[in-house]
């Protein structure tokens, strides 16, 4: 059995367009969204709708990421706007009135906020309800990642970690060095948020240092022997760079293996 995933996806056709070719070289496939749908790129809204349709037909699951739950404490009139507003929110929600023929309004205005809510309140009860964590076979996958250096990062890892966490997720506790922390779980690890043209760093013993230049944002696999793998799909699409069309991962679900998939090239 078969699972594509995809992730950070940043309000981008292109992407949607790359996984309908990949859904369609795998009818049979199920597919997992990784989080990010918001941001970046001017058609959230019909990414946010090609998601649900997906998950509505019982094809596809989706998690929260960390740009998805921004969206959804605006729409819920929470206080974190002006973090959203820097991460491109304003011009996500130009383009979603501008979807629904509403132009000419300050997005930063009570008036734009009226109008999401009264244009999109099925979006917002869908994003509201978005889980943190999907297994799947011998899979597990999650917007940002795990605390890697935690006794226990299934139970330890906190929920706003799970969809913000960085360095303690890529790295093991000592930074000295910027060793790639070890996976303790029987798991193979999907993630994206971090595009993996910033990751940088060694395999614990080795002096080789494994890097991609950003703008390069290709899947990145992380495995020490006997161990299960992490792979990295954030394709770099949030960044604006033209190269950047998002990477759709295909798996084999029991073994946890990449076994085919569309990559970011530059």
């Amino acid at each position: 059995m078969t699972v594509i995933a995809v992730s950070d996806i940043h309000g981008s056709m292109t992407v949607v367009g790359n996984l309908r070719r990949m859904q369609a070289r795998y009818p049979d496939a199920y597919t997992i969204f990784c989080g990010d749908y918001f941001d970046g790129h001017e058609h959230s809204a019909e990414v946010v709708g090609t998601i649900m349709r997906q998950v509505e037909d019982k094809r596809a699951v989706a998690i929260l990421g960390n740009h998805d739950l921004m969206f959804s404490d605006y729409m819920e009139g929470g206080t974190a706007s002006d973090l959203w507003y820097v991460n491109n929110g304003d011009q996500t929600i130009t383009s979603m009135l501008k979807y629904k023929g509403i132009t000419g309004i300050d997005p930063r205005s009570d008036e734009a906020r009226h109008d999401m809510i009264d244009s999109y309140q099925a979006e917002k009860d869908f994003v509201r309800k978005l889980p943190t964590i999907c297994v799947y076979g011998k899979m597990l996958f999650i917007h940002a990642g795990l605390d890697l250096n935690s006794a226990d990062p299934l139970r330890d890892t906190k929920p706003s970690d799970r969809i913000w966490i960085r360095e303690d997720y890529i790295y093991r506790a000592d930074r000295s060095d910027p060793i790639f922390a070890h996976n303790p779980l029987d798991y193979t690890l999907v993630t994206g948020h971090t595009p993996t043209g910033l990751i940088g760093g060694r395999f614990d013993g080795s002096d080789e240092e494994i890097k991609t230049s950003f703008p390069k944002c290709p899947i990145l696999k992380i495995a020490y022997p006997d161990e299960c793998a992490r792979y990295f799909i954030d394709g770099g699409v949030h960044s604006g760079q033209p190269e950047n069309q998002g990477n759709i991962a295909v798996f084999d679900e029991q073994t946890g293996e990449l076994i085919d998939s569309l990559q970011t090239r530059a």
